[in-house]
């Protein structure tokens, strides 16, 4: 994850302007939302991090889930290309 973006002025600003825009509404769960999620992750497409269209309002939790479910995946795939796929059960 790139946290020097999040020390910047430009992404304060867009983060406000998320969280006015959706009246605090968590994007996922309709829960009071604190935090703003990136559809797609900064890792991925450097390019959309401060896209406003790639940004939505979201509570910790849900935030938090899905960037865990993000590393997970990452994780996995990771041990894939180094394992690589699990073997075919045979009968």
């Amino acid at each position: 994850m790139n946290k020097k973006i999040y020390d910047t002025k430009a992404w304060k600003e867009l983060r406000r302007q998320v969280l006015t825009e959706e009246q605090h509404i968590c994007h996922w769960c309709g829960k009071k939302a604190t935090q703003v999620d990136h559809l797609v992750e900064i890792d991925r497409d450097p390019s959309l991090a401060l896209e406003r269209t790639n940004l939505v309002a979201s509570c910790q939790p849900c935030n938090s889930r899905r960037g865990n479910a993000y590393r997970a995946k990452k994780q996995a795939m990771k041990k894939q290309q180094v394992f690589g796929p699990a073997p075919m059960p045979t009968d």
